[in-house]
């Protein structure tokens, strides 16, 4: 990175004022239960230089077999949750993270249009009756790169792109 002005923490080959720090978002539904899914999207999201980090808290009635929680990042199943022991509605809610790669937070990206679309939803005969204080809860964090901009905020193009870096000729 030229003469040193910029750092590159991750060693990404971008300067890191050129980069997310991250980006961290949450969401909440009221019940949660057959067709009460919760959806959290981040609107013109970077494509992704981490792996995602889902934490999901669910507080349902799940005391049958086949019942479960679904996470989906875009049109795909990232994981399946909660196939339970017999518990509905427990005192405190179940948690839980799960690491999704950068690849398929990247493809998912590129399949939204540019948004990054995480779902958390229930399988199976999840009733929002039988627990009425049901809810879902999912925080999001990723690093994901800019595109190419003025980060220095002097008006024009200062180099975020390892091929504009003068010191690596």
């Amino acid at each position: 990175i030229a003469a040193g002005l910029a750092d590159d923490c991750n060693g990404n080959g971008v300067p890191d004022p050129c980069e997310y720090a991250g980006i961290s978002t949450e969401g909440e539904t009221g019940p949660f239960g057959d067709e009460h899914p919760l959806v959290v999207t981040i609107a013109d999201a970077g494509h992704a230089v981490s792996d995602l980090r889902l934490s999901i808290a669910v507080r349902a009635d799940l005391d049958a077999i086949n019942e479960a929680v679904q996470a989906k990042v875009g049109d795909t199943v990232v994981t399946t949750l909660w196939i339970t022991s017999g518990q509905a509605c427990p005192e405190q809610p179940q948690v839980q993270t799960v690491v999704v790669p950068m690849g398929t937070v990247n493809a998912a990206i590129d399949g939204s249009g540019g948004d990054l679309v995480v779902r958390v939803q229930s399988v199976g005969p999840v009733s929002v009756k039988e627990c009425p204080d049901s809810f879902a809860f999912v925080a999001i964090d990723y690093v994901g790169d800019l595109a190419p901009a003025d980060c220095l905020g002097n008006g024009t193009w200062d180099g975020c792109d390892i091929a504009a870096d003068p010191s690596l000729d």
